[in-house]
C-alpha cells in the first residue's frame, strides 16, 4: 500500500483490485481498510464501496453492506446495476427471498453480462429445488463478461459444485480449473477440485489440491484446506502401508460378509453391570438447503466432529478410512444411507452402540446441523442435537461447542457403571479403564442397592442410595484408580460405581 500512495485513477484501480483479491483469500477486515482508503479520497468510487459491501457480507454485517449498496444504487452511471446487485446478494442472505429475485431480475434485464444477480437468482431457485432453472442461471454466470475476477470464479465454482452434486466430476473440475486460473486466490475452487479426487480415491492428487488451496489460504493453522490435506497425507501413507492395506482389506470383507448375512456378532458382557466399550460411528449427513461454494461440508464436520471425540477418550471412533471402504465394498451411497434401518444395520455389524447421523442445511450466511444419535441396540434416538455453525470462520468454535453438548449426552444416557476391585486406605481400585473410556477427573458416585418394595401385589425396584464418592486419579487400560471424595459407610470389594453425569 506503501507504493500505491501516490494517487490517482490508477491507482485507485489497482487498490480496488488488491481488496477484492484480499476478499478472496478471506482476508475481510483489510479488504475493508483497503477500500476506506480508496473511499477516502474518492468518495464516489462506487467500486470500492461495492468491496467494502461485500466484505460486510462476509462478515456477517448486513445492515452496514445494505446501507452501502443503497449508497452505490443511488450513483450515476453504473452506481444503479452495481448497487442493486449487491442488495440482492443482502437479502437473499438476509433470507428475504423475493426482494432478492425482484432486484435481481432488474439487473439481469438491464444487465445480462453480470453474474453477480445471476448468482442470487441461482441460489434461491436451487433452494426452491428448481434445479433446471437454477442451472440455467448458473451457466449465464459463468458466461458473463463484465464483472470481477472473485465474481467470475465465484461463478466457476458454483456451477462446479452443481455439476458435482449431479456426478459430472469431470466437467465440474474444468470449471474448478478455470475459477481458479480467473482467481488463484480463490480457496474454494481448489479445495473442492482436491474433493472430486478424494471421492474417487486418488489421494495424491486430491493432497496435492489440499495443499495448494491451503497455501492460497491466509489462516493456514484453522483452514478447511489444511484438516483435509492433514487426512489425504494419512490416506497416501496408507496406501504405500502394503501389510495394514492387508489388515484392513481383510477387515472390511469380514465386516462385509456379517453385514450381507445378518451375522451381527454382539460383544457378551460378562456381566450385566460393568459397561463395555463405547463404541460410535458417524453417517455422512444428508447437505440439503442451498447450495454452499465449499464441497464436503458433511465429510469435514463429521472428520472434526469424530476427531474431537476420540482425543476426549470418552468413547471409541470407528475407524473412517474402514468405514468408507465397507460402504464401497457394500455398494452403499447417500441413498442408502438414508434409510434408517441399512444406517442401523451397518452400524450392528461394527459393533458401534451409537451411530451419529442427520442432516446440514445450507441456509443463507449460515449452516444448521441437526444431529441424532441412535442406539443400535434399541432402535431409539437417545439425543437430538440441533445447532446453527455460523460463519464459516467459526466453525472450530461452534464444533468444539457441539462435540462438548454431544458429550454431555452420551454421558448422561450412557454412564460409565464398573466395581470396586479393592480398597486400600483412601484409594480404589475399580474395574475400568481407557479401553471402557475412562479418563482422569472422572467423578464415580458408589451406590448400594435398596430392598425391593412390594405395593398391591407389585414388586417395585427400589431406588439406590450413595454411599460414597469418588475421583479418578490414574488410569490403565482396564483398570483405573481413585480416591475417597466422601463416604457414608466403609467402602469394599465389589460395591457398585457409577458415572455421575453432572460432574463433566
Amino acid at each position: 500500500m506503501d507504493v500505491f500512495q501516490g494517487g490517482g485513477k490508477s491507482t485507485e484501480v489497482l487498490l480496488v483490485r488488491l481488496a477484492e483479491r484480499t476478499l478472496s483469500r478471506k482476508q475481510t477486515e483489510v479488504a475493508k481498510a483497503i477500500s476506506d482508503t480508496v473511499i477516502a479520497k474518492n468518495p464516489k468510487n462506487i467500486a470500492a464501496k461495492a468491496v467494502k459491501g461485500y466484505a460486510e457480507i462476509k462478515s456477517g454485517n448486513l445492515a452496514k453492506a445494505e446501507t452501502l449498496f443503497k449508497e452505490v444504487a443511488a450513483a450515476p452511471g453504473d452506481g444503479e446495476v452495481i448497487g442493486k446487485e449487491g442488495l440482492s446478494a443482502v437479502y437473499v442472505q438476509k433470507g428475504e427471498d423475493a426482494k432478492a429475485l425482484a432486484l435481481a431480475d432488474q439487473v439481469t434485464q438491464k444487465a445480462p453480462q453480470r453474474s453477480a444477480a445471476h448468482l442470487v437468482k441461482a441460489d434461491v431457485l436451487y433452494r426452491q429445488n428448481n434445479k433446471a432453472a437454477a442451472e440455467a442461471e448458473l451457466k449465464s454466470a459463468t458466461v458473463a463478461t463484465a464483472e470481477s475476477p472473485r465474481q467470475k470464479a465465484a461463478a466457476l465454482n458454483l456451477y462446479g459444485r452443481f455439476l458435482a452434486s449431479e456426478g459430472k466430476t469431470d466437467q465440474a473440475r474444468k470449471l474448478y480449473d478455470q475459477a481458479v486460473a480467473v482467481d488463484p486466490y480463490f480457496v474454494e475452487a481448489t479445495a473442492n477440485k482436491g474433493m472430486t479426487y478424494q471421492r474417487e480415491g486418488q489421494w495424491d492428487k486430491a493432497l496435492a489440491a489440499y495443499r495448494q488451496a491451503s497455501d492460497a489460504s491466509t489462516d493456514a493453522a484453522d483452514s478447511i484446506a489444511t484438516l483435509l490435506a492433514r487426512k489425504a497425507e494419512e490416506m497416501v501413507a496408507l496406501q504405500k502401508d502394503a501389510d495394514k492395506r492387508r489388515q484392513i482389506d481383510k477387515l472390511v470383507r469380514e465386516l462385509a460378509e456379517r453385514y450381507r448375512n445378518q451375522k451381527l456378532n454382539p460383544a457378551k458382557a460378562r456381566d450385566e453391570w460393568t459397561s463395555r466399550p463405547l463404541v460410535f460411528s458417524f453417517i455422512d449427513f444428508a447437505e440439503k438447503g442451498g447450495l454452499a461454494e465449499r464441497d464436503g461440508i458433511s465429510t469435514i464436520l463429521t472428520d472434526q466432529l469424530a476427531d474431537q471425540l476420540t482425543a476426549s477418550g470418552r468413547v471409541k471412533v470407528v475407524d473412517r478410512v474402514i468405514l468408507n471402504q465397507l460402504l464401497a465394498e457394500l455398494n452403499l451411497g447417500s441413498s442408502e444411507l438414508a434409510d434408517p434401518e441399512t444406517a442401523l444395520r451397518l452400524g450392528r455389524v461394527m459393533a458401534a452402540r451409537l451411530m451419529g447421523t442427520g442432516s446440514l442445511f445450507i441456509m443463507p450466511g449460515d449452516t444448521l446441523i441437526n444431529l441424532r444419535l441412535v442406539d443400535t441396540e434399541t432402535s431409539a434416538i437417545a439425543k437430538t442435537l440441533t445447532r446453527e455453525l455460523g460463519p464459516e470462520s467459526n466453525w472450530n468454535q461452534s464444533l468444539l461447542q457441539l462435540n462438548r453438548d454431544l458429550l454431555t449426552a452420551i454421558v448422561a444416557s450412557y454412564p460409565l457403571k464398573g466395581f470396586v476391585v479393592q480398597m486400600a486406605g483412601d484409594q480404589a481400585m475399580i474395574n475400568l479403564g481407557s479401553n471402557q473410556g475412562m479418563v482422569e477427573g472422572t467423578v464415580l458416585d458408589v451406590i448400594e442397592e435398596s430392598a425391593p418394595i412390594e405395593y398391591k401385589g407389585r414388586v417395585l425396584k427400589g431406588r439406590p442410595k450413595m454411599v460414597g464418592r469418588l475421583e479418578v486419579v490414574s488410569v490403565e487400560p482396564d483398570l483405573c484408580y481413585a480416591r475417597v471424595v466422601n463416604k457414608k459407610r466403609n467402602l469394599k470389594r465389589d460395591d457398585k460405581v457409577k458415572e455421575n453425569p453432572t460432574a463433566i
